[in-house]
């Protein structure tokens, strides 16, 4: 999960958008709604690690960069959300993609009791 500082003259939103770029190599459409928020402990070089909120906003993904500024530091990897959540290191972090995991699966289990009935 990328995590970053903010970036003046951007939204919460693209910051999480511009992270999961320079990252990830991933790019697509964020949404401006926060799933939630978690904290955590950075540890910076040479400095006390520093106490820092996260806010966690989801990206829908519509490519994939093969060149990207980290792409020498990490390595990316995909999973399905709840198996993603638990190889979260904070456990609150786990909670609000657990959460995001739940949501997303109400939304396709009515997306599919629409088709079935023809109701919109």
């Amino acid at each position: 999960m990328p995590k970053g500082w903010p970036i003046d003259g951007l939204s919460p939103a693209e910051c999480a958008a511009r992270e999961a770029e320079e990252e990830a190599g991933v790019k697509g459409k964020v949404l401006d709604e926060c799933l939630g928020l978690f904290s955590y402990s950075k540890s910076m070089q040479d400095a006390e690690a520093i106490p820092c909120i996260v806010a966690v906003y989801p990206l829908r993904v519509t490519s994939l960069a093969t060149n990207f500024p980290e792409r020498r530091q990490r390595q990316r990897k995909w999973f399905p959300l709840e198996q993603a959540a638990l190889l979260l290191q904070e456990p609150e972090a786990q909670t609000v993609v657990s959460a995001f995991a739940q949501h997303a699966l109400l939304q396709v289990d009515r997306a599919g009791s629409h088709r079935r009935t023809g109701s919109a």
